[in-house]
């Protein structure tokens, strides 16, 4: 007797958490009627097969479970260089029992999921240091750099024990190792607004193209092409991509902004005057709800362009309040209102998005 799988997630690869992950199966013993279903020890239900025996099971309700939203969790550098972070990587241990009136039949797989969706077309990468950003084939990526803005680059997984370095081939330098210390994601510190990879001396970055290889025990296994942007004012945008990473650019300094306000209800009141004695308006106004929204602009090359398209689509979208490079400043907040318009010319295409910020507080009775 066996439970014979017709089909699963990679039970190799980590499967993204926000795509369909469907388990298909049955089972050798006759006349069997359901299967119960364990998750992680603990959690239980039951489902039924189909006419012809084949019982069907999605497991993404179940990994989207484990999620708290899509908050960065990780915002803490800990005075680090790079170090092991949470949030990103799940496992899934799943017990299926199926049942007929004598006997039953059981077996328990495991799945790795990551905090992330694949679209139409796109493949699950095996390069466990693959950047958690835009990419053609998990390898090679492409990512821009706003010097004196808080910047980031995580990692999907990193072994217990593993000695992560980066190598600058623009000037043959090799940073100093920076060691794992359990199973998970990796995160990169590259700047936190006051102190950066070149003023502390970790690793430099010139003002410019800077090809990067990150190493793994001293192992070649990624490539990133950072460009840095020298230190300029302007309006810094944060937000959750579809790889389960961040992303980070700096819109122009000079924008369009406007306020949308409405009013709230009103209260009656009365003065019990005569006519004569003058006469006020019936009803007084509780007060007014408003936010502000902020039209932003930028050029971006096809490169740059794979990377912020995630913005237009993305549930969690943050602005920094500093506007000046070297200021500490805080996430707050935003959501974006605006479609992304360019074309496949090879041009810098002139784009924009509009922000509205949370609700103003505002005076009310």
């Amino acid at each position: 007797m066996a439970i014979q799988i017709i089909k699963q997630p990679s039970t190799d690869l980590i499967n993204p958490a926000y795509n369909d992950s469907y388990i298909s199966f049955n089972s050798t013993i006759a006349n069997d009627f359901k299967a119960e279903i364990i998750i992680d020890g603990t959690q239980l239900f039951t489902i039924y097969p189909d006419l012809q025996g084949n019982y069907l099971l999605n497991l993404k309700p179940l990994v989207k479970g484990k999620y708290e939203g899509f908050e960065d969790l990780n915002t803490d550098n800990d005075d680090t260089n790079g170090r092991n972070i949470d949030g990103v990587l799940k496992s899934l241990r799943v017990n299926i029992t199926v049942f007929n009136n004598v006997s039953v039949d059981t077996i328990e797989l495991s799945y790795d999921f990551s905090r992330s969706v694949k679209q139409v077309g796109e493949d699950i990468y095996d390069n466990n240091l693959q950047v958690l950003s835009a990419s053609v084939n998990g390898i090679d990526y492409n990512l821009t750099y706003f010097e004196g803005y808080p910047f980031t680059v995580d990692i999907l997984k990193v072994e217990d024990d593993a000695t992560l370095q980066v190598r600058n081939i623009n000037t043959s330098t090799v940073s100093a190792p920076i060691f794992s210390i359990k199973d998970s994601s990796f995160r990169f510190y590259i700047d936190d607004s006051i102190s950066n990879w070149t003023n502390n001396n970790y690793l430099g970055l010139p003002d410019t193209l800077n090809k990067l290889e990150i190493l793994e025990d001293g192992q070649s296994k990624t490539n990133l092409n950072l460009l840095k942007i020298e230190p300029k004012c302007g309006v810094y945008l944060k937000w959750f991509n579809n790889q389960g990473g961040f992303n980070y650019w700096l819109f122009d300094e000079f924008y369009k902004s406007s306020i949308d306000t409405s009013t709230l209800s009103t209260i009656g009141r009365n003065t019990f005057n005569n006519v004569g004695e003058g006469i006020i308006a019936p009803t007084r106004l509780i007060g007014k709800q408003g936010s502000k929204q902020l039209n932003l602009k930028t050029r971006v090359d096809s490169k740059e362009q794979r990377v912020i398209e995630s913005l237009y689509t993305s549930p969690l979208v943050q602005m920094y309040s500093a506007t000046e490079p070297f200021q500490s400043g805080q996430w707050i907040d935003v959501t974006t209102k605006s479609k992304l318009e360019t074309n496949n010319k090879p041009m810098k295409n002139k784009i924009s998005v509009t922000i509205e910020l949370p609700e103003s507080i505002l005076p009310t009775l």
